[in-house]
């Protein structure tokens, strides 16, 4: 009997004597007989330890039940990896390669592809998109593997494409189940869903049904809908489900400080203390300086974890400057990300029994912190039902998956809870901007710094109108307090992360349109020729304070040139209301039904809020609005 490698993954060739590209039990008999012969090859002496013996049996064997990914399929980009599986009569495949913001469209193309034709071959498109998972890419900390499969009816025609030699329906669908249940990717356990939607010539309501049981993982991975009007909602319900089981990251920190006297407790805080509150720091790194080596020794970390131990040894000592790394940084919330600008140093001062700042640590200089944000990966595949008996609700089909694919697309970002976060914008800042201070710290969000807005919630495209004067320079960055993620001119040109770069200008003072593409990374500034109106207060009339017209004001952000922009601080609205943007009066009044984010118009209707506190802006020349969750 022969064990073959899972997939199409193959050996190195540690274990394959026989070398025929797999190993196999056949390797096991070849080493067998070397030990029974005479003249045993070299070859047979798999562990290298000069002779063969049963201990080779045993490595061969070893390699049978833990076999190794082949390089040649691996990958050292983390992500969120997707490949398709459409089917009728026949299979239609997406290979499986890495999904985000710059190949979505590749995805969302070939979903927009698929046909309907006549059969059903659900459990073929199910074994070989098993095949293909246990063949996938195997990126860097894989944390999440996938299926997620539709169908609208029962198997038709998949006994004629297998080569497993199943005879019923039954059997196939019983041997996809227990694939299933054991099925493991690269040391990933597999998460099933099954989404079905009883078509109008299903008969048998107990196969179907037994169809979604086979196909998902767990009872709680099965999603009957009644109508195809549904199935968008379950597409986002998993996708959802996704994100809070692999969105977390990981942090290799590096930090530069001068050395101290030997026997010096050193800590780096992150949770933003201060000298009254340091020791109850939550979220710290401390340890002992050793002057003899310029070791870190009995270092401890609270509210976190890493993988660098108790002595941290240099990996740098130039002059009086010693440079550390922390790996596999982790704080106990792993979908928290560092924030490099908040680490601060503190040396405990024995004589005073207090906790010192040194108040020369930059963390904004990249020659003092240095944080590589890692992130998890996923893979997952999508099985599609494209048989005839879909109708005209295959289009339907089509859009829910796309939308699938545009949610997941943007999974560094991802927030399972539907709401923006402060990461996912990006900001102006600069001469003619807000109070001109080029304050980029988050507290100056709202008085130096200026968001930039969108319309759809996968942040594809970002834009902001505004009034810019002739002269004064400005930028666009991405996190508060961090200047290296940034976009500047140079020559006219507009740069992305260019060190040379210098500041943005218009030609003449007016009113202008800015546009980040993200997929295709372009910037544009072009005049805006629109009307604009100059209100002098922005209120927010809502169920949740009895439509006071008049109440509820917003701050205006801009106080060097003529504002358009409006900010409300840590709003809370204890139940889920509706609200509008007013001028104070009902005369002028905004209104839209999207969340958190949304393009309000003139009397538009109510915007439907959920519970929560947010920090609300609003642009009142594109009527462009965002909730952006505080925690």
């Amino acid at each position: 009997m022969l064990i073959p490698l899972k997939g199409n993954a193959r050996q190195s060739l540690y274990g394959d004597v026989n070398n025929d590209g797999e190993v196999t039990i056949a390797d096991v008999n070849v080493v067998i007989d070397a030990i029974l012969s005479t003249n045993s090859s070299a070859s047979a002496d798999v562990n290298n330890d000069g002779e063969v013996t049963i201990a080779d049996v045993n490595a061969v064997i070893d390699r049978i039940l833990n076999p190794e990914p082949n390089p040649e399929t691996g990958t050292d980009v983390p992500g969120l990896y997707m490949g398709i599986t459409g089917f009728n009569q026949q299979l239609y495949t997406k290979d499986i390669t890495l999904l985000n913001r710059g190949t979505k469209n590749i995805f969302t193309g070939f979903v927009s592809s698929l046909t309907t034709k006549d059969a059903t071959v659900l459990y073929y498109a199910v074994d070989k998109s098993l095949d293909a998972l246990d063949a996938a890419p195997f990126p860097k900390n894989l944390s999440n593997v996938a299926l997620i499969t539709f169908t609208d009816g029962l198997d038709q025609g998949s006994l004629m494409l297998t080569d497993k030699g199943f005879t019923s329906d039954t059997q196939y669908a019983s041997a996809l189940n227990t694939r299933i249940d054991s099925m493991t990717v690269h040391g990933c356990p597999l998460q099933a869903y099954s989404i079905g939607l009883k078509g109008c010539d299903v008969t048998n309501n107990e196969m179907f049904m037994s169809n979604l049981r086979s196909l998902a993982s767990s009872e709680n991975n099965i999603s009957l809908i009644n109508d195809m009007s549904e199935i968008k909602t379950s597409f986002q319900e998993i996708a959802d489900n996704l994100a809070k089981t692999s969105y977390s990251y990981s942090h290799r920190l590096t930090l530069t400080i001068p050395g101290v006297s030997n026997g010096t407790r050193i800590r780096f805080t992150f949770d933003n203390v201060n000298s009254n509150t340091v020791s109850l720091s939550e979220k710290y790194i401390e340890g002992t300086f050793n002057l003899s080596n310029r070791s870190l020794i009995n270092v401890t970390y609270h509210g976190m974890t890493s993988t660098s131990g108790t002595i941290v040894m240099p990996n740098e000592v130039n002059g009086v400057y010693v440079t550390y790394t922390f790996d596999n940084l982790t704080l106990n919330d792993p979908s928290e990300k560092i924030n490099k600008n908040g680490i601060q140093e503190w040396y405990w001062v024995s004589n005073y029994s207090k906790w010192q700042k040194n108040s020369e640590f930059t963390p904004n200089s990249i020659a003092s912190v240095d944080v590589e944000t890692i992130y998890t990966s996923a893979i997952v595949m999508l099985v599609l039902d494209c048989s005839s008996s879909l109708n005209s609700d295959f289009e339907m089909v089509q859009h829910a998956a796309i939308d699938f694919i545009n949610a997941l697309s943007n999974y560094e970002n991802y927030n399972p809870n539907g709401h923006i976060e402060w990461g996912d914008l990006w900001y102006l800042v600069g001469s003619c901007i807000g109070d001109a201070s080029w304050g980029n710290d988050p507290a100056n969000v709202g008085t130096a710094l200026i968001p930039m807005y969108t319309e759809d919630e996968d942040f594809t495209i970002l834009n902001y109108v505004g009034y810019f004067l002739a002269g004064q320079g400005f930028k666009i960055i991405h996190q508060p307090g961090n200047w290296e993620e940034q976009w500047g001119m140079i020559d006219g040109i507009y740069v992305k992360n260019d060190i040379k770069s210098g500041n943005i200008e218009v030609p003449a003072d007016g009113y202008y349109v800015i546009t980040y593409d993200m997929n295709a990374e372009t910037l544009s500034v072009e005049p805006y020729d629109g009307l604009v109106s100059v209100y002098s207060k922005v209120t927010m009339p809502g169920s949740y304070q009895d439509w006071n017209v008049g109440g509820n004001e917003m701050s205006p952000m801009s106080t060097v040139v003529e504002n358009h922009d409006w900010i409300a601080k840590n709003v809370t609205f204890s139940d889920n209301t509706e609200l509008k943007f007013a001028n104070g009066t009902w005369a002028v009044n905004w209104g839209a039904t999207t969340f958190p984010v949304g393009v309000g118009t003139q009397g538009g209707p109510n915007i439907p809020v959920e519970a929560g506190t947010y920090t609300i802006v609003f642009n009142d020349i594109m009527g462009k609005y965002g909730f952006i969750r505080v925690e």
